[in-house]
């Protein structure tokens, strides 16, 4: 969901937050599904996100780059899975749903 600092940058690895989660779930040895969060909008019709959604805000370029990322590295640990997650209806397109 946090991909990026507070100035709405992406991390220099923007699956950093995503890899320390599924770092302490094989750590502690639990399972995980990892449901990385698409949001790109403010609101419904494609809004343009306000400043204090900056640290959410993913292209769907963004998203899918980060889904690439991740699940080659989650595939290789026991009990965990990747999946898709949208914010909400008002926060992705019909088209990025697609």
């Amino acid at each position: 969901y946090v991909h990026h600092d507070l100035s709405g940058q992406p991390y220099a690895n923007p699956a950093e937050l995503a890899l320390r989660i599924s770092e302490a779930a094989r750590s502690t040895g639990i399972g995980l599904t990892l449901l990385p969060v698409l949001y790109s909008h403010s609101g419904f019709g494609g809004q343009a996100p306000n400043d204090g959604q900056r640290r959410f805000i993913n292209s769907t370029e963004q998203y899918l780059t980060l889904q690439q990322q991740l699940k080659p590295l989650l595939a290789q640990q026991p009990a965990q899975q990747l999946g898709l997650c949208f914010h909400s209806l008002r926060a992705v397109t019909p088209e990025q749903l697609h």
